[in-house]
């Protein structure tokens, strides 16, 4: 079932429902994964470092993939 289709077989229950209780239970369901925020379940220090690693982007100091891999392979002897 595609997720447009999910919502229209929600709404029709929602619809056919009487249970205050239900709906309230609906309606906050609803409300907390609207207001919930991933960025504010991260770690501090996690925060931080994504931080540091906008500024660096912003001033030109990040590496590409491929050089990351080249020190990598460099620093420990890989292939």
């Amino acid at each position: 079932m595609n997720i447009q289709a999910k919502k229209l077989e929600l709404v029709d229950l929602i619809l056919k429902t009487d249970k205050p209780a239900l709906l309230e239970l609906v309606s906050h369901i609803l409300k907390q994964e609207k207001d919930d925020d991933w960025w504010d379940e991260l770690p501090l220090s996690v925060k931080e470092s994504i931080d540091l690693a906008l500024e660096q982007v912003e001033k030109g100091e990040e590496l590409s993939h491929d050089v990351v891999l080249q020190e990598i392979r460099a620093k420990y002897g890989l292939r």
